[in-house]
């Protein structure tokens, strides 16, 4: 997605999005890497989220995928666009109350 967002900016984002859903975060200078850890009766094994953002500030790219840490993951039932979506909207979110 289109975005002037710093990266300390996302950073603060994705701290709020981790510590509100219980992910666990690693940050690294272009972005951060997010782990869900879902219960087991939940249906998942998790998620790895990626969020990087390139170095001019433009463009932040948003992926999640079923975790690669664990069992393959026929089905993600949704949780990967869950992921992605909740996140570009914080993102947008931020984005607006900056303008204002």
């Amino acid at each position: 997605m289109e975005s002037k967002i710093s990266v300390t900016d996302l950073h603060k984002i994705i701290k709020e999005i981790a510590t509100e859903l219980d992910w666990h975060t690693h940050v690294f200078a272009e972005g951060t890497y997010a782990q869900t850890h879902p219960p087991f009766w939940s249906g998942s094994w998790g998620e790895d989220i990626i969020v990087l953002s390139d170095k001019k500030n433009e463009l932040v790219l948003v992926n999640s995928i079923c975790s690669l840490q664990k069992r393959s993951s026929v089905f993600a039932f949704g949780r990967n666009r869950k992921n992605e979506q909740r996140l570009i909207k914080k993102i947008k979110e931020y984005e607006a109350n900056q303008l204002r």
